[in-house]
Parts: structure tokens; C-alpha cells; sequence
């Protein structure tokens, strides 16, 4: 299980968007990879692709094939045990600040017997743990932890733009305590439904950016108290890739929140914030995700791929929202990185709605045992902050983007993937449109 985690970083500046959008791909980053993990097949055979061509393999189930002339054989591997590290970049030209954005992560993942689960996510700027120890009867006592600290200003894209006068730092630190319930509900080790209840703890906290205007008002460094409550299902089967390749995943997340100081914040002249209306603040986040064969079609190298993300909040502003955007396409990955809602060709992100909705439908084609290539369309409706004449007003619009995605595996055992969108309705430069690639390099120690 390789992850993807975003770290966005610019030669001259770094801003908010970016590194949210870190913690959005930390939260959410991509759990496809390579065959990381271990033979979970009943009966533990070897497969031959030489006498079973129209097959797709399973993650890291032991196989033999035909490659270059020659024989290419795998052993099985073990998935409950995972250490992997991603690097690479993303970029989305005629962005303000920032035309390129870094990626880099470390992902570990325990899972040495029912009772026991321990994922991390780390870069040192954005970071996310969890750990979860069984009591019996598949309750477990839960804890968690999440920090994004990184000391130095940053705004927020408003059609691709940001607004230097209204620049600042902030960042949290984030522990939580909790109680779950986690059952099997397939073959594969990560095959899991699970609803956790979290009380969740942070020290949010602010400071004013060096290009701030005068009358810019900071928020209130504050304590958040946040009651988070989530359902993850995942019945996928995963390829040698760790692309979902049959089955269904959903789950979501309900979170009420409240900063125990809180007032006014912004720039009159610009936009103004009401602490009275964002103190207590409530969202609600859900997903579903399927995949599988194509009608008619008897080989198992094409797969018809959907997805649904929706969200409603009430109170909810930049530092509180569900973020959305592009960066890799995690759908379809880890339950966690699954419920990341993502709008190719937008930077990782960008915007910050209260309301949103996404439907993506694709196909996969398979032209290698170790390559694959997706193509989708994905609609979406959110509310975005919009540029008019001197000021900026809320709107709900709707988007449209396409996607291609090639995964393949390559040289040590590393995965490259490189993808390629276009969204219709990002605005760069004042018009209608927005490229976004992706490369991605992933490896594990």
C-alpha cells in the first residue's frame, strides 16, 4: 500500500491552499502501489499468466509471466506490514504563486492481528497517526493524532488568485481519544467495515502574515474541540497495483466543532468573517465507490469504475471545511484516502465549500499485467468565492473535468504514475480552464 501526501511547496513562497491541500492528500495522499502486499488468496497457489492471459492479478499474490521474451516471477507478500515512501510533483499552470507543488510522504501501516491496527501518515509539516487496540468483541479503544505546522504565510486561491493583503500563518495540533467498533467483511486483511467516535482536541493557532494590510484583523488562536464521528466499508479487491479492481467501498464522516475563542476576523475592504456564525461549526461528509466488469466483456483487463462524494456543513469556513481538489486521484485507494473528495484539474485544495457534490464514472483498461490506464468524467456542484469587480462574492457552480491516469510498475519495485486533466470550469487568469499533471514516483523500504 504506497500512499500519496502533498506537501505543497513553491521556490519563493508557500500558500495555504497548498499546504492544506498537503493535509487534505495527507488525510487524505493515494494508497494505490505496487505489489506491496502479501499473498490473501485461498489456497495460496501460484498463478501463470502464460495459461491464464485474460486474468488480472490480485495485490501481491505470487505469479509467473511472460515479460520481454522471457519468465517474470513474484513471490507473495505480506500486507498486514507496510513501510513506503512517495515522492513527486504536481502542477497546474497559471496559478497564482505556485505553478508547481511538491509531493513526499511516509506511509506505515500495522495490522498484525484483528486486535491491533496502527496507520500513519508523516512528513513533518502535515501528519496524521492512528491507533486502535481491541477489547473483545470487535470494540476497540482508539487514538489518533493530526498536526499541519508550517511557519509561514499563506492565502487562499480565489480564482486562481490570492490576495497578498490578507495573508497568515496558522496551524494545529490535534489529539483525539475514542471508542470504535471494527468486523471483517472480506478475504483481504484491509477488508473492514468500522464506526468510530472520537473527542478530538486542538490547539489552533494564528499569526499575521508580513504582507497582511493594516486592517486585517487575525483570527483568535483558540482551543477547538471537535466531536468527530466516522463509518468506513471496504469490500474492495485490489490489483498488483493496489487499483481497486472489484467491488464497493463507502463510509462518512460526521464532525461538530467548537473553538472556545473565536471573534470577527478579515479586512472590512476586502471580506469580512463573522466569529459569531463559525465558532460552533457542523459538517456532514459521505462517499461510495465501486468497481467492476464491463457487460459483455469477458476479460478481466477492463473494469468500469464510479464514484459519489457529497458533503453539507453549516458554519464551516477555510479552517474548518472539507477541502476539494485535484492532486492524485486517490479514489479507490485506502478507506481513508477514499473519502477524499477529488476534482481533477483543479489544484490540491483549492476550494473550501460548504455544500458539494462529485459523481465520477470511468473505465480501466489493462494493456500489461503490470500497467494499467484510466479515463473519466467527473460532474460536480460546490460553492466557491468568486472575483467581481473590486470584491469577491459566494456562488454555487457547477464543474466538469476529465482525467487520464497510466500506472505501471517499474524499475526496484518502485510505481510511476502520471496523471493528466483538464477542468472546465477552474478559472486561471480569468478565463474558464485548467491543466493539472501529476507524477508520481513510490517505493517501499
Amino acid at each position: 500500500m504506497l500512499v500519496w501526501v502533498v506537501l505543497g511547496i513553491h521556490p519563493s513562497r508557500v500558500n495555504r491552499s497548498r499546504r492544506l491541500a498537503a493535509l487534505c492528500s495527507l488525510i487524505g495522499a493515494t494508497v494505490t502501489s505496487l505489489p506491496l502486499v502479501a499473498q490473501e488468496r485461498a489456497g495460496g497457489g501460484v498463478v501463470d499468466l502464460a495459461q491464464e492471459p485474460d486474468r488480472t492479478l490480485r495485490a501481491a499474490e505470487a505469479f509467473r509471466a511472460p515479460l520481454f521474451g522471457g519468465t517474470f516471477e513474484q513471490g507473495a507478500r505480506d500486507r498486514r506490514s507496510v513501510t513506503a515512501w512517495d515522492l513527486g510533483f504536481a502542477t497546474s499552470p497559471g496559478l497564482d504563486d505556485s505553478d508547481l507543488q511538491l509531493l513526499g510522504t511516509v506511509y506505515l501501516w500495522q495490522h498484525p492481528d484483528e486486535d491491533h491496527l496502527f496507520r500513519a501518515l508523516l512528513n513533518g509539516v502535515a501528519n496524521e497517526l492512528v491507533y486502535a487496540q481491541g477489547f473483545g468483541g470487535g470494540a476497540e479503544w482508539l487514538a489518533s493524532f493530526e498536526s499541519f505546522t508550517w511557519p509561514a504565510e499563506s492565502g487562499e486561491w480565489i480564482d486562481g488568485v490570492i490576495d497578498d493583503r490578507e495573508k497568515l500563518e496558522w496551524g494545529y495540533l490535534r489529539p483525539g481519544l475514542g471508542l470504535g467498533w471494527r468486523k471483517q467483511v472480506g478475504p483481504a486483511q484491509d477488508n473492514m467495515f468500522a464506526a468510530d467516535l472520537l473527542g478530538e482536541v486542538g490547539a489552533l493557532y494564528f499569526g499575521r502574515g508580513d504582507s497582511a494590510a493594516s486592517t486585517f484583523e487575525t483570527p483568535d488562536s483558540t482551543l477547538e474541540l471537535r466531536l468527530h464521528g466516522k463509518l468506513r466499508y471496504d469490500a474492495l479487491e485490489r490489483n498488483i497495483l493496489e487499483l481497486p479492481h472489484s467491488g464497493l467501498a463507502a463510509g462518512a464522516d460526521g464532525i461538530f466543532g467548537h473553538r472556545a475563542q473565536w471573534a470577527d476576523w478579515g479586512d472590512p475592504s476586502i471580506e469580512s468573517h463573522s466569529g459569531h456564525r463559525t465558532r460552533n461549526y457542523s459538517q456532514l461528509s459521505g462517499y461510495a465507490f465501486a468497481v467492476g466488469e464491463v457487460p459483455g466483456v469477458a476479460s478481466e483487463h477492463h473494469r468500469l469504475v464510479g464514484a459519489v462524494h457529497a458533503g453539507i456543513g453549516d458554519g464551516v469556513d477555510r479552517f474548518s471545511a472539507v477541502r476539494v481538489g485535484g492532486g492524485p486521484d486517490t479514489r479507490g485507494g485506502e478507506s481513508k484516502l477514499t473519502s477524499r473528495p477529488v476534482l481533477p484539474g483543479a489544484a490540491l485544495g483549492e476550494y473550501f465549500p460548504e455544500n458539494y457534490v462529485l459523481a465520477y464514472a470511468g473505465y480501466r483498461f489493462e494493456p500489461a499485467f503490470f500497467a494499467f490506464v484510466d479515463a473519466g468524467i467527473t460532474f460536480g456542484q460546490l460553492d466557491r468565492d468568486r472575483l467581481v469587480g473590486a470584491g469577491r462574492e459566494r456562488s454555487t457552480d457547477t464543474m466538469t473535468a476529465l482525467s487520464v491516469r497510466l500506472s505501471t510498475g517499474f524499475f526496484g519495485s518502485t510505481r510511476i504514475q502520471l496523471l493528466g486533466a483538464y477542468d472546465f470550469d477552474a478559472v486561471r487568469h480569468g478565463d474558464d480552464g485548467a491543466i493539472a499533471v501529476v507524477l508520481q514516483v513510490s517505493g517501499y523500504f
